[in-house]
């Protein structure tokens, strides 16, 4: 894959804001080498935010991910009682159904990788791929990813989202299981140090479909199926229906 070439085209057939990003979850600690590694801890959709708007090449070990709960979505210790109680503090009206919310959730093994690599899509080199793809959208934005699957595969997309976790689990973790796309609405951690903004949703998919998609939107851009044309644009114009109403 031309990394530099697949993200401006992401970029140019979506009219993105923000740059696509690449994400890999790492299971060896060599992986994070040659990014930075923040001198605070961080959650892991302030990295996916970072790197979309700012260009920036991060990576965070299991002692700088910030977040109570993405320490415990990527594996990076056990989950706890504090889980618990996080979650029934905010998202669950008793015990039972804070640990159900917790079983739920798409979850790595303890261990199973040393960190995260996050970086722009066109700033992975050669020598090592990111596994997973995302793209901060609008909802036409995403309406079109789903279109540029479909039109290749026949399939249609179902989504799964959860209560918190929004891009740690049903972003990244999910995705890199299923190997299938999901769309992820921002959760509070994402809208509250992510800075996900009202109209912004994430696309993740596996690395291996984004050439394919790229190569969908463009044979939908030659179609004319987008940009979505507007009717109105091709008509006369009417009049205004406060024109009408006495």
């Amino acid at each position: 894959m031309d990394r530099e070439k697949t993200a401006q085209d992401l970029e140019r057939l979506l009219r993105l804001r923000t740059r696509p990003v690449g994400v890999r979850l790492c299971p060896r600690a060599d992986e994070l080498g040659g990014a930075k590694i923040p001198s605070a801890p961080v959650s892991l959709c302030q990295m996916v935010k970072g790197a979309a708007q700012a260009g920036w090449t991060l990576a965070c070990p299991p002692d700088r991910m910030g977040c109570l709960t993405a320490q415990m979505i990527l594996g990076f210790r056990e989950p706890g009682e504090k889980d618990v109680q996080h979650h029934l503090a905010q998202f669950a009206a008793g015990v039972e159904t804070a640990r159900a919310l917790m079983e739920i959730k798409p979850k790595l093994k303890v261990g199973e990788v040393e960190g995260i690599r996050v970086a722009p899509l066109e700033s992975w080199g050669q020598g090592m791929d990111p596994q997973l793809a995302m793209v901060l959208v609008d909802p036409h934005q995403a309406m079109t990813l789903i279109q540029a699957y479909a039109f290749s595969r026949g399939e249609a997309l179902q989504f799964t989202n959860g209560v918190s976790s929004a891009v740690c689990s049903y972003g990244a973790v999910q995705v890199y299981r299923s190997q299938r796309p999901n769309l992820v609405v921002p959760c509070v951690g994402s809208r509250r140090y992510g800075q996900m903004q009202d109209h912004e949703l994430v696309f993740s998919l596996p690395i291996s479909m984004v050439e394919e998609m790229v190569a969908n939107m463009r044979q939908m851009v030659e179609a004319g199926k987008f940009p979505l044309p507007l009717v109105g644009g091709f008509l006369s114009p009417t009049v205004p229906v406060n024109y009408l109403v006495q």
